[in-house]
């Protein structure tokens, strides 16, 4: 897989969801028992559209390999109330690292993920604070977008 970013800038977004705390290590048995559960569930049902389901990665403790929380989100309005359980996050207006996979299967997020973290010729320049990916089922065919937050004036 090679992946073909390119930078995009995107106003200030509000999503609401429900989160996991994981790591690089444990990430490949937590996040699919999570989303699983989650889809299962029909947990974010409630927020509203659940055609573009966000998977927002923040509060890193270091770097890639370190201790995160992932939380699966929809866009809401900023002044919506948080239901019991759930966790608000602000992706603030930023320059990201954008590249499409248009195959939405955890193998292949994955190796996305692991082509970012070991020969993306800008992973040192990641910010740490947000990185996304943004699935897509609306369409005729699926799609996950990652969003890789950069540093200020990377």
């Amino acid at each position: 897989m090679s992946l073909e970013f390119c930078r995009k800038e995107e106003s200030a977004r509000t999503l609401i969801g429900l989160e996991i705390r994981s790591s690089h290590a444990t990430a490949w048995e937590d996040i699919p028992a999570f989303w699983e559960r989650v889809m299962a569930e029909n947990l974010l049902a409630e927020l509203g559209d659940v055609s573009t389901i966000y998977a927002v990665y923040t509060d890193y403790a270091g770097d890639w390999q370190a201790p995160y929380t992932m939380v699966l989100a929809v866009a809401c309005d900023a002044e919506r109330e948080v239901p019991g359980g759930m966790r608000r996050v602000q992706v603030p207006a930023q320059t990201w690292a954008s590249a499409t996979l248009l195959d939405v299967t955890p193998q292949a997020v994955w190796a996305g993920w692991t082509e970012v973290w070991e020969r993306w010729e800008d992973r040192d320049r990641r910010s740490y604070e947000v990185d996304l990916e943004i699935y897509r089922f609306g369409g005729e065919v699926p799609q996950v977008e990652l969003q890789i937050g950069l540093e200020e004036g990377a």
